[in-house]
């Protein structure tokens, strides 16, 4: 039925196959979508919408590094035009998809301050340029979307040390081994060819951030739950610890070879830094989700997995893509061993580049049916046109003749069904949408189950005047009732309409009726 809610796809022969590969954890406690996943689905979510301006941003970061001068607060006298500018693309991540802003506000920062180390002018004065830089950046950022943080509610309510739930060593590896493959050889690489010395010292540097994030961990779960909380959580996650040190030790080795990269005297290997930082902070987004978690309404670390790994892949896709052309064309190993190795190395790229590839062709061919279909269409609305024909009728009817400040009101029902439906055709504000969506957005558990309560009573009620106090209430101008609102509520409750209210629209199953005085839309309806 149209108001029902599709089955979670669990069927290991079904058509679902390429969506299982999103829940690789067989406790489903974690989601692991990746980009063509999020394209082949055609996911329209605040993180697949903001990738391009990911990316632009990343460019942005990019471009401070190859800046000739140092990046100081004289910079933005120099360049009046690039504070504003880069400003709107920074900030316009906070807007798209909050997640993503300080990931490539942190991106920014690392890039800015490598620049400035590589000038030689000292640490402190690296630091000091870099604070004048990045400080009126962060500013104007949040300046210029302010009026969207004005009205901004968030479902986050803190940080989490993640006691249970860890990912298990054979899942990180399904997930992430093929792009490690290819992303992780550049850092290594660069550390093996330093002076033994310069890469030790470098090493051991770096690996106090991994360290430190561990015994921030630490701390948080015995905050928490009290010190003897610590010693179970630690045994808890048993050989999952495997995981966590892996990023880890991954993470120590990035910083160690941004550190050796960014000191070079040989050009080639600086300019590698910023291919180094976006193979770092991927790293450290894995990491950093083995750890902690955003506290939010699912209570675990499903949302921060998900939203994590994805900017972690987009990250190592990018770095990786340039480490593996460095590693295969630029790295010219002088011991025969490093060169044996060099050829082993190459031989499994290709085979996870090749194996990567098996995923797309075979997604599409089972998400289209293998192309055969006839009818095919980009048209996101044609499914609309074809199954809920009455109800798309009507919605195309209103959202021509509806004003601007119009109000609807429609049924309530599960997630991932027809209702909510003519909201989103129309674009016009409902009493309430998908109830799990709502809270996500920050809405209260109290008001989604007010307004539900509202919307059901108002459907199912005989009495025209408790209808008509909601209806006041609401500001509600249409009632809509369509195939949904006949299968979800009494007839009793819906006939009322006809004897209190206009229909300004009836064909098939799909009535609309006129709310608030007021005169109808123009045009003439169907009858």
């Amino acid at each position: 039925a149209p108001g029902g809610c599709i089955e979670y796809p669990t069927d290991k022969s079904s058509f679902w196959w390429w969506w299982r590969a999103t829940r690789i954890s067989p406790n489903a406690d974690s989601i692991t979508e990746f980009p063509f996943f999020s394209f082949i689905l055609g996911d329209l979510h605040p993180h697949v919408m903001a990738v391009p301006y990911v990316l632009l941003a990343f460019g942005l970061a990019l471009s401070f590094w190859r800046r000739d001068q140092g990046l100081a607060l004289d910079t933005w006298r120099q360049s009046p035009a690039l504070l504003p500018v880069s400003a709107a693309v920074l900030g316009s991540l906070g807007f798209l998809n909050a997640w993503d802003l300080p990931t490539l506000g942190f991106v920014a920062a690392a890039l800015t301050f490598a620049r400035n180390a590589t000038r030689g002018a000292g640490l402190k004065a690296a630091l000091g340029g870099s604070l004048g830089f990045l400080l009126p950046l962060g500013a104007l950022a949040l300046l210029l979307y302010a009026p969207f943080y004005a009205g901004f509610s968030s479902q986050a309510s803190g940080l989490a040390p993640v006691t249970d739930g860890a990912t298990r060593p054979l899942h990180g590896a399904l997930f992430w081994a093929p792009l490690l493959l290819v992303a992780l050889p550049l850092p290594l690489v660069l550390l093996g060819s330093a002076r033994p010395g310069l890469a030790a010292a470098k090493l051991q540097l770096a690996a106090a951030a991994p360290v430190a994030i561990v015994l921030l961990w630490a701390l948080l779960v015995a905050v928490d739950g009290g010190p003897g909380s610590l010693g179970d959580a630690i045994s808890a996650r048993g050989w999952n610890w495997a995981t966590a040190a892996f990023f880890g030790a991954a993470l120590a080795v990035c910083g160690g070879a941004l550190l050796v990269a960014v000191e070079a005297e040989d050009g080639e290997q600086r300019a590698l830094a910023p291919v180094l930082v976006a193979i770092a902070v991927g790293v450290l987004l894995v990491y950093g989700a083995e750890l902690f978690y955003v506290q939010d309404l699912f209570r675990s670390r499903l949302n921060s997995v998900f939203k994590l790994y994805y900017q972690a892949w987009l990250l190592l896709g990018a770095g990786g893509a340039v480490g593996l052309w460095w590693v295969a064309d630029a790295w010219r190993p002088r011991a025969s061993l490093a060169g044996m190795a060099k050829g082993v190395w190459g031989g499994a790229a290709a085979l996870a580049v090749a194996g990567g590839l098996l995923y797309p062709l075979g997604a599409t061919l089972s998400r289209t049916e293998g192309l055969a279909r006839p009818g095919r269409t980009l048209d996101g609305m044609a499914f609309a046109r074809a199954t809920l024909t009455d109800d798309y009728l009507a919605a195309s009817w209103l959202a021509e003749r509806a004003g601007r400040d119009e109000r609807i009101v429609e049924a309530v029902g599960n997630p991932y069904s027809a209702a909510g439906r003519i909201s989103a055709w129309t674009g016009l504000p409902t009493v309430l949408g998908w109830p799990g969506h709502e809270l996500q957005w920050g809405r209260s558990q109290a008001a989604v189950d007010r307004r539900k309560l509202d919307v059901d009573t108002l459907y199912s009620t005989p009495s025209l005047a408790d209808a008509l106090a909601i209806l006041q209430k609401y500001d509600v101008t249409y009632v809509f009732v369509g195939s949904v609102e006949q299968d979800s509520y009494p007839a009793q409750g819906l006939e009322k309409f006809d004897s209190a209210l206009p229909a300004v629209y009836r064909n098939g199953r799909a009535v609309i009726y006129r709310a608030l005085p007021g005169p109808p839309p123009l045009g003439a309806a169907p009858r």
